[in-house]
């Protein structure tokens, strides 16, 4: 659905606040939203933000789910191993087009996980990983090709 942007700065205060009140260990994973309702029964979150079962953004989700170590180690394994992986499967060549193909995939994703659940939806998470799986595969091919 539609959300606006006084509802998504709304989403990302709350979820702001969750994270300094819990920055270890988080609300709890797929507490979020009751967390919201706890907020605007109290009357410090708008009614509005209440349906979202999560902030519209991957960073504030895991975070305020997980809190900062659970963070660090989302955006190790989603992002940064999954760039060295494509870096090293390149042969730390920086003139092949599949290494860029991969740094755009993957960058593209961090980009977008600042203002939606990119990595929260199912169909998306399984694309992302299918098609780093592709171009790990295809720099390997590529590779066993040159040796020949």
């Amino acid at each position: 659905g539609f959300v606006s942007i006084s509802g998504r700065l709304e989403m990302y205060r709350v979820a702001i606040e969750m994270i300094k009140e819990n920055p270890f260990f988080g609300v709890g994973p797929g507490r979020y939203q009751k967390e919201v309702t706890k907020r605007i029964e109290a009357g410090t979150a708008d009614r509005a933000i209440g349906i979202y079962q999560y902030p519209h953004n991957d960073y504030l989700t895991v975070a305020s789910c997980c809190g900062i170590p659970g963070l660090v180690i989302f955006c190790l394994t989603a992002y940064l191993l999954p760039l060295h992986t494509v870096y090293r499967f390149s042969g730390k060549d920086l003139k092949k087009p599949l290494l860029w193909a991969g740094f755009i995939l993957i960058s593209g994703y961090m980009l977008f996980s600042i203002s939606n659940a990119t990595l929260f939806k199912n169909i998306r998470l399984h694309y992302y990983y299918l098609m780093l799986a592709a171009i790990a595969v295809s720099m390997k091919s590529a590779e066993q090709e040159e040796k020949i």
